[in-house]
């Protein structure tokens, strides 16, 4: 519970963020970018729980002031792969699921995964580039709580 409100500040800033990227590049609003600051806001969301959750196991491995000096850089690549992942889930509600192969369904199923994970993955620097990954791992160091304040309280 301690990490909720973390992890939506994080994720509700990254949602200004691109709103703001969006607005500086003067982008059209529309259904695709109201998207697209959803996704963000869920990349933010579960990327801080992720950072979080990993930054807990460490401090339990005894890794405390290793997992200190990680959140300063773990945010964003947990953010990439968890936009990826909100990114796919939107996808496929937008275009009402997968077309799986009959014969081989599992991988079907495993590679457009990926691949939409991968476009996320893909596409996400031309947003991040150039101020806005700074911006984040500050973020992210700043609001994530420090695993050795957790093993105290």
């Amino acid at each position: 519970m301690r990490h909720l409100r973390p992890a939506l500040l994080l994720g509700i800033l990254l949602a200004a963020l691109v709103a703001l990227w969006l607005q500086q590049h003067r982008e059209i609003w529309s259904e695709r970018t109201y998207l697209l600051v959803l996704v963000w806001f869920l990349g933010g969301f579960l990327g801080a729980m992720g950072t979080s959750l990993v930054m807990w196991l460490m401090a339990w491995l005894g890794l405390a002031r290793t997992a200190q000096a990680f959140r300063a850089i773990a945010f964003v690549p947990a953010f990439l792969v968890a936009g990826g992942f909100a990114f796919l889930i939107q996808n496929r509600i937008q275009v009402e699921g997968y077309e799986l192969h009959p014969e081989r369904p599992f991988r079907s199923f495993f590679w457009q995964s990926l691949e939409g994970v991968a476009v996320f993955i893909y596409s996400a620097p031309h947003y991040l580039l150039p101020w806005m990954a700074p911006v984040m791992a500050i973020a992210g160091y700043a609001l994530l709580p420090s695993p050795r304040n957790r093993a105290k309280g």
